[in-house]
């Protein structure tokens, strides 16, 4: 393999980050960057095996100090939060999520909108740490010239579901119990009155479902699809008996939103998505809250005040659609920095091919190296399974949870090509197996001439 510059891109929940982590990789690819793709754990490992390459990360990372003492330059995207942020709690989220940037851990600051840029750079901690808008990959993702990516799948959910609409649940939690948690946790009294409201908007939208489960037309049917924060076994306890509802939480959103024939909404991100895509959203009975409602996800829906009304709505969704489609793209470029000339991806690719990091060959992998991602697999899948049987309680999820079917070098290189074939490259990606979840990408040929990168000083294997 050629000598390349490297980027290591971390994945923690593959139905939400793997598509658009794709999409970056394939841009990455095009500039000539050799990337390793993989759960945040297997990227730990590599890191630690390879020369000065940039870590690309969702989170500050409290291994962030140790990337950067190995030579690596740390980028952080927040992929939490986002542009459907309530406009009231915007100060609190930045000072929660960039408590602990500081230029000894981090490079770079990738933010998703302007509202966050204007807050994060008055914290005097992020001082020394550059900071820029790009907005976020997977809105790329949200506009139709990626649907295609999906004509596949949508047509098989509609072969296996009918006609059914989607409900992408948003609300943190699906019991009383987890509600009563999150309201005794709560850090201050805002945060208990947000958790309070989320919790009887729950059993009004229960109430709701209830109602549509009885009146839905022959045929048809309303597919829950729990926040990867909530439990999908209390949502099922919730909905027992419901015959015409099913939960189901598998894979990427989008060909879930386009087969739907209208969506449920409560707060979800996936507002804008759906509007973008000319599917109607409904939201019933919502009651304005400071920190929940004062957001473009509530916004941009159609209310609802009834069953009946709603049943009506989600029945006929081409009334609202054009005028949800106008508000997506005005809320977009408010919020987000958003332009159809210029994507996330190419934001994102163009800041990092200014880095001046060093090429370096592809390393030969030792087997001290397979064994850790292998080992690493095999604790997380042994702790899923324990879980289940009932040992560790509320753990939280596992990578082999998180990351289902770990991450594959063969349908990598099928999304991949279907990238190349959507943006006109004739490039030849080569996708390898490294580890259960970590595969290396690059291109055989690359379309745009790249001057070399000024040499910088390596260690590890070459």
């Amino acid at each position: 393999m050629n000598k390349r510059r490297t980027v290591l891109l971390s994945l923690e929940h593959k139905e939400r980050e793997f598509l658009p982590k794709c999409l970056l990789a394939a841009h990455l690819m095009n500039r000539g960057f050799r990337v390793f793709l993989g759960s945040s754990e297997a990227m730990h490992e590599i890191a630690k095996d390879i020369g000065p390459s940039i870590f690309f990360h969702k989170s500050t990372h409290p291994k962030s100090h140790l990337y950067k003492s190995l030579g690596h330059t740390f980028v952080f995207l927040d992929e939490e939060g986002g542009i459907t942020t309530p406009t009231s709690t915007i100060k609190e989220f930045c000072q929660w999520r960039y408590a602990t940037v500081s230029k000894e851990r981090q490079d770079i600051v990738l933010l998703p909108g302007k509202r966050w840029f204007e807050e994060v750079r008055q914290m005097p901690n992020v001082n020394g740490v550059r900071l820029h808008i790009t907005g976020w990959p997977r809105i790329d993702l949200w506009g139709s010239k990626y649907s295609k990516l999906h004509e596949e799948k949508v047509q098989s959910l509609r072969r296996e579901h009918g006609v059914f609409y989607l409900f992408p649940a948003s609300f943190g939690a699906a019991s009383h119990l987890s509600f009563k948690r999150l309201i005794e946790t709560s850090p201050n009294q805002m945060f208990a009155e947000i958790q309070t409201h989320k919790r009887d908007a729950f059993f009004d939208y229960i109430d709701l479902l209830k109602d549509l489960n009885a009146n839905l037309p022959l045929g048809e049917k309303i597919i829950v699809r729990p926040h990867p924060s909530e439990d999908l076994r209390e949502w099922e306890s919730a909905l027992v008996g419901f015959q015409n509802i099913e939960v189901i939480r598998e894979g990427d959103v989008s060909p879930w939103i386009l087969a739907a024939k209208a969506l449920i909404q409560f707060g979800s991100t996936t507002v804008i998505q759906s509007a973008l895509n000319g599917k109607l959203n409904v939201q019933y009975r919502v009651k304005s809250q400071s920190g929940v409602t004062d957001s473009p996800s509530f916004d941009l829906c159609v209310t609802a005040q009834t069953p009946r009304e709603f049943l009506s709505l989600i029945s006929n969704p081409p009334q609202h659609v054009e005028e949800q489609i106008n508000k997506a793209l005005g809320m977009l470029e408010q919020e987000a920095d958003f332009e159809k000339a210029e994507s996330a991806v190419s934001k994102i690719s163009t800041i990092l091919d200014d880095l001046p990091i060093g090429d370096q060959f592809s390393p030969k992998f030792p087997p001290s190296l397979k064994l850790r991602l292998s080992a690493i697999f095999f604790g997380s899948s042994l702790k899923f399974f324990l879980q289940r049987l009932g040992f560790f309680g509320k753990a939280g999820k596992t990578v082999f949870e998180n990351l289902p079917g770990g991450i594959t070098s063969a349908e990598v290189a099928k999304l991949i090509d279907r990238f190349n074939e959507i943006e006109g490259w004739a490039d030849e990606p080569l996708v390898l197996q490294v580890g259960r979840n970590a595969v290396l990408l690059e291109n055989g040929q690359t379309q745009l001439d790249h001057p070399p990168k000024p040499p910088v000083p390596q260690t590890g294997l070459h």
